[in-house]
């Protein structure tokens, strides 16, 4: 049974188990504890979006439908079901997409005031002012076009963007809700429409003829409004952030959800505390000292380590989930010594991938073909594994063979001699290491030099950026939404700065990831992903390695949903279990 497939039916038992609300046998917890590495910057989901305050979110603030950790389904929260895209067919939108929604009727603030259209209005301008710090998010909003509020109910609006993509039902309904009469009391945003906050003329001069435009955006960034109130609609309340040492959520009592529907708005545990742990070894001992209940991103040793030892492995159950990252290697077909495929083939079946996984995840590690790990399931290619000899015939019948006898092919190109000598390019990080040089051994009795470049952080980018390389080590992380491979894949975007960085692509994989973005069958998009894995196996522009695992300690007498989506566990799903 595929590693992936168990995890997913361990997901699916753990949250059968913790969240079956007739079962005598659980109790709600008081508290639960958890780590954050680093301290965000503020709980504000439209401008603070860092690893820590993206695990919290979820808990104060829910948006209109989310990715349920239980089952990776996308469900409504908001509103009763999902809405449907409709292609606008008339009118300065054609071609253009719109989405009609009305939020539930019973959806309340804290102070039992109506969550409205006019608050889901509120937040996007909140993002789209130019003065806000929403910086990264505002990117995500330029196919948005308008939002249209009902005036004959105030729950119901129509979003429309420019033109369909892969992104635009989710970024409709996944954007988070603040509530405008908290963050602004005044009104300031109703004097500018979405058009005027994107007209930087229009703009300066609403903002000057009403100050409390630039008012609203000084007040929304201030800590009054990241650290002092942080009002959301989730089931928990932020009740004490005390810097550098730990923040604590409360339980809402009388929220108008309640527990035992789904993974997304359950909220068994009474308080949640986060330590503000930054040191790795440190967080390690106050795990073996018993001060967390859940603990993800455990090292593989680290489990051996506490596994041996038997009163850790008597303290904790401890679980592996597949994450949704993968590692990759570039190899940059603009090189004339790599503009062959074969030669891209052969440097394939050099990568000896197992011995890799084997050596830095001791095994636990998922192979891949592709990026698009919603299909990998389904794609019937074969990973491709070490084999010298396959190699050594591909090299050769792209006319690759060693001249002088100094143990590196060659050949002529370009009435030049040219030796098959690499640069690998990476940043040093022990992983990065190990791949280079287990490549670097294994490529050397092919005829294969590898030069393994190891740079900082800032030579890094600069250098991948420029494409000064010739092959390149990275990792991609991914959200569950449906990939967009246009950044990375598309020949619009093989200049220097943009995402192509091997190069890849033609007039077919372009109407394939055409297809990708803006179909609204998922039937189809999924033909089409598989369809493009197939042109990109047979390219072999980029060397697909292995997607990672997350190890993740759990106190034993608990239980609660492990789950592929980040960080790996839903602490809201948490309940004791009575033996």
């Amino acid at each position: 049974m595929p590693l992936r497939f168990c995890c997913f039916l361990l997901t699916i038992l753990l949250f059968s188990q913790s969240c079956s609300s007739d079962s005598a046998e659980q109790k709600e917890l008081d508290k639960i504890v958890s780590r954050l590495q680093n301290s965000p910057k503020g709980l504000n989901p439209t401008m603070n979006l860092s690893a820590s305050a993206n695990m919290i979110y979820p808990l104060l603030f829910l948006p209109i439908a989310d990715y349920n950790p239980s089952n990776l389904k996308y469900e409504a929260i908001l509103i009763d079901e999902l809405p449907q895209a409709i292609k606008i067919t008339e009118g300065p939108l054609s071609g253009g997409v719109e989405f009609n929604i009305r939020l539930k009727d019973e959806a309340k603030w804290d102070d039992e005031k109506d969550i409205t259209a006019k608050d889901y209005l509120f937040s996007i301008k909140s993002i789209l002012h130019p003065k806000t710090n929403a910086i990264r998010y505002r990117a995500y909003l330029d196919n948005l076009a308008e939002v249209e509020l009902d005036p004959e109910d105030e729950k119901a609006f129509t979003v429309r963007f420019k033109k369909m993509n892969i992104a635009a039902m989710e970024l409709a309904t996944n954007i988070p809700i603040l509530p405008q009469h908290i963050y602004d009391p005044q009104g300031a945003m109703d004097l500018v429409t979405i058009k005027d906050l994107r007209n930087e003329e229009k703009f300066m001069a609403l903002a000057e003829a009403n100050p409390s435009i630039d008012s609203f955006a000084m007040a929304f960034n201030a800590p009054t409004h990241t650290r002092e109130i942080v009002v959301g609609n989730g089931r928990y309340r932020l009740k004490e952030w005390l810097s550098d040492q730990y923040i604590r959520l409360e339980r809402k009592e009388n929220h108008w959800l309640s527990n035992g529907k789904s993974a997304l708005t359950d909220a068994y545990p009474k308080e949640i505390t986060y330590l503000l742990t930054p040191d790795n070894a440190a967080a390690l001992s106050q795990l073996k000292a018993g001060q967390y209940d859940v603990y993800n991103n455990l090292a593989i040793q680290e489990v051996e380590d506490l596994k041996a030892n038997e009163s850790y492995r008597d303290a904790f159950d401890f679980y592996q989930m597949q994450l949704a990252r993968y590692y990759f290697v570039n190899i940059n077909s603009r090189r004339e010594k790599l503009a062959d495929k074969r030669v891209r083939q052969a440097l394939s079946y050099l990568m000896d991938v197992d011995t890799i996984i084997a050596s830095y995840e001791k095994g636990l590690g998922e192979r891949l073909n592709s990026p698009f790990l919603s299909v990998d399931d389904q794609s019937n290619l074969k990973d491709i594994t070490f084999n010298r000899a396959k190699a050594d015939q591909l090299l050769a019948e792209a006319g690759w063979i060693d001249t002088n006898d100094n143990g590196i092919l060659d050949k002529e190109i370009n009435g030049k001699r040219t030796e098959l000598e690499v640069d690998f390019v990476g940043t040093g990080s022990p992983l990065g290491q190990l791949i280079s040089g287990v490549y670097k051994q294994m490529s050397a009795p092919s005829g294969v030099k590898i030069n393994v470049v190891n740079l900082d952080q800032t030579q890094y980018k600069q250098r991948i950026n420029n494409l000064d390389f010739d092959l390149s080590v990275g990792g991609k992380g991914q959200s569950l939404a449906p990939y967009d491979p246009y950044s990375m894949l598309h020949t619009d975007n093989v200049d220097p700065g943009e995402g192509n960085l091997s190069n890849f692509g033609n007039d077919d994989s372009n109407a394939l990831i055409e297809t990708i973005r803006t179909t609204t069958d998922p039937a189809i998009r999924d033909q089409a992903y598989l369809d493009l894995e197939k042109i990109m196996y047979d390219e072999q522009s980029i060397i697909f390695l292995y997607s990672p695992m997350s190890n993740i300690a759990v106190k034993q007498g608990i239980e609660g949903v492990i789950s592929r989506k980040k960080p790996g566990f839903a602490i809201n799903t948490f309940r004791y279990t009575e033996n």
